[in-house]
């Protein structure tokens, strides 16, 4: 929706306490044994909601080029991720679970500079919030993560989900 930014001006990112936007997940949630940990999906997280806004090519380009018009988005994204958040937290979950792929197989998208600029602050805020809120932080994310692993500490990860650690396994990160 956002390849062509001028469409910016008219996008409206969804409202996470829209009135039944939660009416699913509480009849699914009735059923669910409350002595096990219950956890809710976040879905995707905001390095993929940037790639299925504005397009694979241009959201990388635009991490260099215009990181004005990243920011702005972000700033939605994370808005919109803290709300579910909290509407997760009134329901008493003991965690959510994102999807946020950091890494390709070889290494990250972009430089992990830019990474600490643009994405560390914001998810060391979301992973505050959801400690404050008392749940835990689960992220899957694929791709080779040396790098990344001792920043998303940093920012308050608390479980990692990796399908190939095989690309990192003998690095730094893994010891």
């Amino acid at each position: 929706p956002l390849e062509d930014w001028s469409n910016f001006a008219h996008y409206r990112f969804p409202d996470p306490c829209a009135p039944g936007r939660f009416n699913r997940f509480a009849q699914k949630l009735a059923q669910v044994d409350r002595d096990k940990f219950v956890i809710g999906d976040l879905g995707f997280g905001p390095m993929h909601r940037l790639e299925y806004l504005l397009g694979f090519e241009n959201y990388l380009m635009k991490l260099l080029l215009e990181p004005e018009h990243i920011e702005l988005l972000l700033d939605g994204i994370f808005a919109y991720l803290e709300g579910v958040v909290c509407q997760y937290a009134a329901y008493g979950l003991d965690g959510v679970i994102f999807f946020d792929d950091q890494a390709m197989q070889s290494g990250p998208l972009f430089s992990m500079d830019l990474w600490r600029e643009l994405f560390a602050p914001r998810y060391t805020r979301l992973f505050r919030l959801i400690h404050e809120k008392r749940m835990a932080v689960y992220m899957h994310t694929c791709g080779n993560l040396q790098w990344h692993i001792p920043e998303l500490i940093r920012c308050g990860v608390d479980i990692l989900d990796n399908k190939q650690p095989e690309s990192w396994a003998d690095s730094q990160a893994a010891q």
